[in-house]
């Protein structure tokens, strides 16, 4: 679960008449020019009942701040009563969009006319997180901040200023990006009316076709979905029959299996890629969650205490137990785990299907577990975040299929994601501290590195070299090695997942998150398959 916060603001305002009108909130004039008001019944989605009693109470225009997950964020301005405008960004929990006006907003509170251009451009900003700060930028006012923060924190530390150079320089930085002109072309290949329910594993998705039934909290027809290599999403059948509800339990798919742990009539079920069932056995009150799928239905899964990792067989027996704190990864048949015992370093293990262990690498911090990629011959780049007064670091080592270390290297923050490319030798990796940086696998020098405006995931890389980089929820970008920016596309939907196809081409899959547990407008919703190809290739296509 991500950030959760709701505020109201008022300009200039006694911080009395508020409170008065508002009984257990607490205003307070944190920053010049404007009164901030926190509450503990201040709630994100009943935010907007408190902001029209307080806007008619006052007789002054109020704004509402309500942020979600790390993933909505709703900001309103009332006055006498009503909603005078709200903006709301593009979100995963299937609230609508909706683009405020700028102009009412200045006007609502009392800045300059000429001063619009400024909101408009923050209103179109894709990355929440900058968002919210442009925002904080232009109004000079903390907007990160609810009852539990100002009471955890000085007051003083929330003093904000405005700041219209630093929005000046995040506009000529956009407009910079707005004027590459595109290598790549963004095809869409695949649009139908659906939802998707969730991801199985193995490339196979659970699509609801609507309308939906809040009654029953299903579609009118579910059925699994695979995203083919060719750039194809093909059907594969309705589990009506398997009577499945995500709140009922848990369903995956890998190696030819569909695994189906129903917890409310307590079996668990095995079926194949065709909906044939193979199995059915009683759980006995057992409440098992895989880690990982292993073939025929096999699993594994953690003890209740969660320091043994064991391997159980169709039928609920167990195969096999080792003692380890952390599941990792698998790759080629083999498992990779960490343990952490109290006093001692921590430890890395490569496993084999039989449960024993090949290799072990010790760390030399204290830190538990780390992350792992795989480069596509065997060799390993495993992240372990380093802490220390007032820094936080991540070590980069280079191994062996054998756990040997190659190299290493240090960078300042940790890792928020990586992709790395076997052909070229490069490992693209994001920083927490908005840096992309490039290494080369065969020195294990940094060869380049940029800072970055907005927050972003690095996706994977093509089969020219290029990584792909995701920002926000719809838009990708593609960089060479050298992270000169190559194309930039915005898509219909939120990427889903994505993939290098059997001729070299990236297609990519979006939706619509969240769509089921909301229920509404789900007949809206859309499932989008693109593929993302070269110019140079449609060029030779048209001749």
């Amino acid at each position: 679960m991500g950030t959760t916060f709701a505020n109201l603001q008022v300009r200039e305002c006694s911080t009395d008449e508020i409170e008065k009108a508002l009984p257990g909130s607490r205003a307070t004039q944190l920053s010049d020019y404007w009164t901030t008001v926190v509450s503990e019944q201040f709630q994100v989605g009943t935010l907007e009942k408190m902001a029209k009693k307080l806007s008619k109470e006052i007789n002054r225009s109020v704004l509402s701040i309500e942020y979600f997950d790390d993933d909505v964020l709703r900001i309103a301005v009332y006055r006498n009563g009503k909603v005078i405008d709200s903006h709301i960004n593009e979100n995963g929990y299937g609230l609508p969009k909706k683009s405020g006006k700028p102009k009412l907003f200045i006007e609502e509170l009392g800045f300059d006319s000429v001063e619009v251009k400024y909101l408009k451009e923050i209103f179109a900003c894709e990355d929440l997180g900058k968002k919210l700060q442009l925002l904080q930028y232009f109004l000079g006012v903390t907007l990160w901040i609810d009852h539990r923060m100002i009471s955890e924190v000085k007051e003083t530390d929330f003093r904000c200023e405005r700041n219209l150079s630093l929005i000046d320089e995040y506009i000529a930085e956009t407009n910079k990006r707005s004027r590459i002109k595109n290598q790549t072309k963004a095809t869409l290949l695949t649009e139908f009316e659906g939802a998707l329910i969730r991801s199985l594993g193995d490339n196979k998705y659970l699509i609801g076709i609507p309308p939906y039934d809040r009654s029953s909290g299903a579609y009118k027809e579910e059925s699994i979905y695979t995203y083919l290599p060719n750039c194809t999403l093909e059907y594969n059948f309705d589990i009506s029959s398997f009577q499945y509800n995500s709140h009922t339990g848990n369903l995956s798919a890998s190696d030819g299996y569909l695994l189906f742990f129903c917890f409310i009539r307590s079996k668990y079920y095995v079926f194949d890629y065709e909906g044939n069932r193979i199995s059915e056995t009683p759980l006995n009150g057992a409440r098992l969650h895989p880690v990982h799928l292993l073939e025929n239905g096999a699993f594994l899964a953690f003890n209740n205490a969660w320091n043994k990792l064991r391997a159980y067989e169709p039928g609920l027996s167990k195969r096999w137990e080792i003692y380890c704190t952390t599941f990792l990864c698998s790759r080629n048949q083999s498992f990779y785990v960490s343990k952490s015992t109290e006093g001692q370093s921590p430890e890395f293990f490569k496993i084999n299907s039989n449960g024993e262990i090949e290799a072990i690498f010790k760390l030399e911090n204290n830190v538990p577990s780390g992350t792992i990629i795989f480069d596509e011959i065997g060799r390993s780049f495993y992240f372990s975040t380093v802490f220390s007064p007032g820094v936080i670091r991540t070590r980069v080592i280079y191994l062996t299929e054998n756990f040997e270390r190659v190299a290493e290297i240090e960078l300042e923050g940790w890792i928020t994601s990586s992709a790395v490319d076997t052909k070229n030798q490069k490992l693209f990796l994001h920083l927490s501290e908005r840096e992309l940086v490039v290494i080369d696998t065969a020195s294990f020098h940094i060869v380049a590195r940029k800072k970055q405006e907005a927050e972003l995931t690095l996706l994977t890389v093509d089969s020219l070299g290029r990584v792909v980089i995701q920002f926000g929820l719809s838009s990708i970008a593609i960089m060479d090695s050298k992270l000169n920016d190559i194309s930039r596309h915005r898509l219909k939907g939120d990427i889903v997942s994505y993939m290098i196809n059997e001729t070299g081409t990236l297609s990519i899959l979006t939706s619509t998150l969240g769509a089921h547990e909301e229920g509404g407008g789900a007949s809206k919703m859309m499932i989008r398959l693109y593929e993302i190809r070269d110019m140079g290739d449609y060029r030779a296509q048209r001749t």
